[in-house]
């Protein structure tokens, strides 16, 4: 059996090393973990994504210290994100993972030149659910399980763009990753973010939690506090399926987080909504096994996958299924990160202001910030 991450010495390079062998391109985004850089490698000019966390609190080094420790354990496996290296500077921590170009899952199959079908989904979901498989025999739960969190690799056949293009991508308001084009037959999905994983130990089923997570991919049983198990992440992976089926529906959203939450606790979906109705049986009774209020008579990612719905072979799968919801979901939450920006530039701006605090300037920078006059990050 594998040893408990946290007793384990996680190796680490210097973070004077990463300014050294990498160049930053342009940062991808921003959360309460930190922030996210598009990199690129000085020799071998391969791009990687680097999660930047401020250590602000004590936990803080030891929840990137197990994120990595984690990582390193689901390592060669098709569908999960690959760990590149580890920096540690002081009070701060950079983890490199490749970067998946393709962007989010339903950033792809929302776009109006994009055919979503059963069918599609059906193998979209079975790729998802290797992934999580693998986590599980590996005594991890993910904890965070999204739509963001499913991001497409890049095609072979996709043309990556180029250095002579990044001052252009630099002033367009689309983003590095829209501007490749898909010109493939399948697309290969990874799952990203293990910032929430949480291992099981030795022998037990189940872990005690505190809430955590995305509030409409959350369990109930995470919702209350009482446990998380391998079951948490199938639940999670039931509310994905239940919106790639539907085009965007979110099972169990009410329009408030009091009244979402009481529908989580209590089970509360429906399967009637027009989007459903040519929606094989096979497949909404797979939803329903995931969407179950009780852990233990939840479908396993092993038993998922022997599920009808995923062995069986279907022709009345091809119909186009509408995506506008999924649209409207995106939009939502472009809105959502809007607005949680705004709200860090203010608490940044009252922070400046403080002249008595010693750690404004360390906060605002970057692990790129230290850098020698002809040094030049694009």
């Amino acid at each position: 059996m594998p040893k408990p991450v946290l007793s384990m010495e996680v190796p680490h390079r210097p973070l004077s090393e990463l300014r050294a062998e990498y160049w930053m391109i342009q940062k991808l985004g921003c959360g309460g973990f930190g922030k996210v850089y598009l990199i690129r490698n000085r020799q071998n000019r391969e791009y990687c994504a680097a999660k930047h966390q401020k250590w602000l609190t004590p936990d803080t080094q030891k929840n990137a210290r197990r994120e990595v420790a984690l990582l390193r354990r689901v390592e060669h496996q098709n569908h999960i994100v690959r760990l590149m290296d580890y920096f540690e500077g002081e009070e701060q921590s950079v983890i490199l993972t490749e970067y998946l170009q393709g962007g989010e899952l339903f950033q792809r199959i929302s776009s109006k030149d994009y055919q979503l079908t059963e069918a599609k989904c059906r193998g979209f979901f079975r790729q998802i659910l290797k992934g999580v498989e693998f986590i599980h025999t590996k005594r991890i739960i993910h904890l965070d399980l999204k739509p963001q969190n499913i991001v497409l690799v890049l095609p072979q056949n996709v043309t990556v763009i180029e250095e002579d293009q990044l001052s252009e991508s630099r002033s367009s308001t689309s983003s590095f990753r829209n501007r490749s084009s898909f010109t493939h037959t399948e697309d290969r999905l990874k799952i990203i973010d293990f910032g929430l994983a949480k291992e099981l130990g030795l022998y037990a089923d189940r872990i005690p939690i505190t809430m955590c997570g995305t509030l409409e991919f959350m369990c109930p049983e995470v919702m209350r506090c009482s446990h998380a198990s391998p079951a948490s992440d199938m639940w999670s992976v039931g509310v994905i399926l239940y919106m790639m089926l539907s085009g965007g529906l979110s099972p169990f959203w009410a329009g408030s987080e009091y009244r979402t939450q009481r529908r989580i606790i209590r089970g509360i979906y429906s399967l009637e909504h027009p989007n459903f109705k040519d929606i094989t049986q096979n497949a909404m009774d797979c939803i329903e096994k995931l969407l179950d209020t009780d852990g233990s008579r939840r479908l396993t990612a092993s038993q998922c996958l022997e599920h009808q719905w995923l062995t069986g072979s279907y022709l009345d799968t091809l119909k186009a299924l509408e995506t506008t919801w999924m649209r409207k979901y995106l939009a939502k939450r472009r809105w959502q990160r809007w607005y949680n920006t705004v709200r860090a530039m203010n608490r940044m701006q009252r922070l400046i202001q403080d002249a008595g605090n010693p750690e404004v300037e360390a906060f605002t920078m970057s692990p790129f910030s230290v850098t020698t006059p002809k040094e030049k990050w694009v």
